[in-house]
């Protein structure tokens, strides 16, 4: 009985296989009957390995800008001020409370540059008025935002 095997690029991180973009030569049955078909491999063809590199090198060309763009906001944001005007009730509480959703949108609107409101750390939304130091996590930078909240 013949039990050959095949060289395959894994697309996803498989248990006991690999991690994801690695080449790895597994049982052509394992790789033709469950990790190909899942989408979770592909055949290391030349047209593939290609391709693959291809990939690689727009995804590490990529990474490098949005790195620089990360850095250069993470220095305006330290360097800068984010004012946000809520309406208030007469004690100074807020009718709505400002959220890392809201600040994340600020500082696209402000700075045009999406961050998602997962990189803004806020144990609790803010509920009154003043000054709170926000840290913002961008890629492998971090940004201490001072955010101020102003009755309108």
């Amino acid at each position: 009985m013949y039990h050959g095997s095949m060289r395959i690029i894994l697309l996803k991180d498989v248990a006991k296989v690999g991690k994801r973009d690695e080449t790895k030569e597994v049982a052509d049955g394992y790789a033709l009957n469950f990790l190909i078909p899942r989408g979770l491999a592909q055949e290391a063809s030349t047209k593939n390995i290609a391709e693959h590199d291809k990939r690689q090198r727009i995804s590490e060309i990529t990474a490098q800008v949005q790195d620089a763009q990360f850095q250069e906001l993470a220095r305006k944001l330290s360097a800068d001020k984010i004012a946000l005007k809520v309406r208030v009730n007469e004690s100074g509480h807020l009718y709505e409370s400002i959220s890392a959703k809201r600040i994340a949108s600020e500082i696209a609107k402000k700075y045009n540059q999406d961050i998602g409101e997962g990189a803004v750390v806020l144990d609790e939304p803010i509920k009154r008025v003043g000054v709170a130091k926000i840290e913002i996590k961008l890629g492998v930078h971090r940004a201490t935002a001072t955010v101020e909240i102003l009755a309108s």
